[in-house]
């Protein structure tokens, strides 16, 4: 019996079809991709980055970005439950035993859901061109991704109109 998040729901001919895609192992192309982008810090060759949270995939959904793919473990079905209406209908969805998520993202206590999705990119220009909206900030040599991040959230509390 599938978890309660592997819900129904009708295609255009009538016929039912999921939206949760129950995923087994590690060899699924998505898996692959979501775990070397954590593991090198990189984009994905198609150009998507990995994100792992539930506040962040849900900061990742209000913000507009295009989604890849969005993973869920099997203990985070609840989340599944509220995050599926939110995400795209052509945005694949896969479920995966609570192991193999563990052994994708790079949490020591992973929240059970993440994601692979395309950044918005700016040019030099644009972030220069917003330089009349607030200060901007400069950023250099960054070894922690999480000081990056609240440098990034303080920047913006404090109104500044970019970061390069």
């Amino acid at each position: 019996m599938r978890g309660q998040a592997d819900k129904q729901k009708k295609d255009h001919g009538g016929r039912q079809q999921t939206r949760l895609h129950p995923i087994e192992g590690r060899h699924n192309v998505l898996v692959k991709q979501l775990r070397g982008a954590f593991a090198r810090g990189e984009l994905t060759p198609d150009g998507h980055c990995a994100i792992e949270g539930v506040r962040i995939v849900e900061e990742a959904l209000r913000s507009g970005l295009k989604f890849r793919a969005v993973f869920f473990s099997r203990s985070a079905e609840a989340k599944a439950q509220r995050l599926l209406p939110l995400i795209a209908a052509h945005v694949e969805t896969l479920l995966l035993p609570n192991k193999v998520f563990a052994a994708v993202v790079p949490s020591a206590t992973p929240q059970g859901v993440a994601a692979l999705v395309r950044c918005r990119e700016f040019s030099l220009e644009d972030v220069l061109a917003k330089a009349n909206s607030g200060p901007l900030v400069a950023i250099a040599g960054i070894q922690d991704p999480g000081n990056l991040g609240t440098i990034l959230r303080s920047a913006e509390a404090f109104g500044a109109g970019g970061a390069i």
